[in-house]
């Protein structure tokens, strides 16, 4: 959900899980064959550098789900903010929303907390 909102986030978010770095990896082998051309392999040369050093993060967004629970934790080197996203809660209220009601609310409002920690947590 936060990634549709990127534009609103300062700086430069990169992925970093374990599956990311493991695909980005094989991409940079391939752009390394054979079977790559020169555009493919110069962009293959930067994934490797760049999974070798990453550049230096100062705020950690971390999602982990369990049981349609999303725990959400911001942390920076000022602190660390949480939330929580509870998908069975928020659909068991949209039932209970009038009709002109933005059913999207709940998300946006996660997302806007987010990007308020991520700031708040920059600028400490």
């Amino acid at each position: 959900m936060l990634f549709t909102e990127m534009s609103r986030l300062p700086g430069t978010l990169y992925d970093r899980t374990g599956k990311t770095n493991m695909f980005r990896s094989k991409e940079a082998d391939l752009g390394m064959s054979k079977y790559a051309n020169k555009e493919f392999r110069k962009s293959a040369k930067v994934t490797r550098q760049s999974l070798h050093s990453p550049s230096k993060v100062d705020v950690d967004i971390h999602f982990e789900t369990k049981d349609r629970v999303e725990s959400i934790t911001v942390r920076g080197k000022h602190g660390i903010r949480s939330f929580r996203f509870d998908f069975d809660q928020v659909q068991a209220n949209a039932k209970k929303l009038p009709k002109n009601a933005d059913p999207f609310k709940p998300f946006m409002d996660t997302i806007a907390k987010i990007i308020a920690a991520v700031v708040e947590l920059r600028q400490l």
